[in-house]
């Protein structure tokens, strides 16, 4: 039997992402030049680099979150959450915070209110508690510089002829400053809802599980059920309220 070809419209997100890094090994010196140094200014967006009273990283001071609140409480957005399930482990309202200096009680050098929806404790708070807080901060600057080149891959493979504009777009787009120093959650809200997108464009079910996840993390994403009722998505829009308002209950 005799199967036509795959088009970039019809490959996986894996596949489009494998198109992508053959995109860019293709393309012409220029290209790859220019990508090169976009991807060197997005090193120098991730919070290492400085020290002392200009802690940060090398272009902290073009941010006021990571130029000047980085200083004094730095990743204090991803300590939020990491301390939030730190105490759901120790069986304490995850949602009590009795100080914003840390100390007793707390796991993380400093905390914060934790103002995400209580079922984020569990699938994503308590499981960064693995590792130490400043290990486990690291590792998620890391992760998320993982994502940012998956998100670029991929729409690379989906767009090979505007490989130049998505470098430009995901690696010098520079709110990520504030968004890899202060360990901010934004991004990967953003890349499932991209990936979730891609897959439910395709016709595939699975996409539900990114634009459900994302909508776990920040409620913004709740705006677009408008636009999948018009998609013939109605077990999505009914999914994500039914889903935020079972599994708050309980919760004040």
């Amino acid at each position: 039997m005799v199967t036509a070809p795959q088009t970039h419209c019809d490959r996986t997100l894996a596949q489009a992402m494998g198109d992508g890094w053959r995109a860019l090994m293709g393309s012409s010196v220029g290209v790859r030049f220019w990508t090169g140094l976009l991807f060197l200014l997005l090193l120098a967006m991730l919070p290492f680099g400085r020290t002392g009273d200009d802690a940060g990283g090398i272009l902290a001071p073009l941010t006021v979150d990571s130029g000047v609140m980085f200083r004094t409480r730095p990743a204090a957005d991803f300590f939020s959450v990491y301390d939030a399930g730190s105490r759901a482990l120790n069986g304490v309202d995850p949602y009590t915070v009795n100080s914003d200096t840390g100390g007793a009680g707390y796991r993380a050098p400093y905390v914060a209110t934790f103002r995400y929806l209580p079922i984020t404790v569990y699938w994503l708070a308590v499981p960064l508690n693995v590792l130490p807080p400043w290990l486990a901060f690291g590792t998620w600057c890391a992760f998320s510089l993982g994502l940012i080149i998956a998100n670029f891959l991929l729409c690379t493979g989906r767009r090979p002829e505007l490989l130049w504009l998505f470098a430009l777009i995901w690696m010098g787009w520079f709110p990520l400053i504030a968004e890899l120093h202060m360990g901010q959650f934004s991004l990967l809200m953003g890349t499932l809802l991209l990936w979730g997108w891609d897959v439910l464009s395709r016709g595939g079910s699975l996409g539900g599980a990114g634009w459900l996840l994302a909508t776990l993390i920040k409620v913004y994403p709740v705006a677009m059920i408008p636009s999948l009722w018009l998609w013939g998505r109605r077990w999505l829009a009914g999914g994500a309220v039914a889903l935020i308002a079972v599994t708050s209950i309980g919760f004040t």
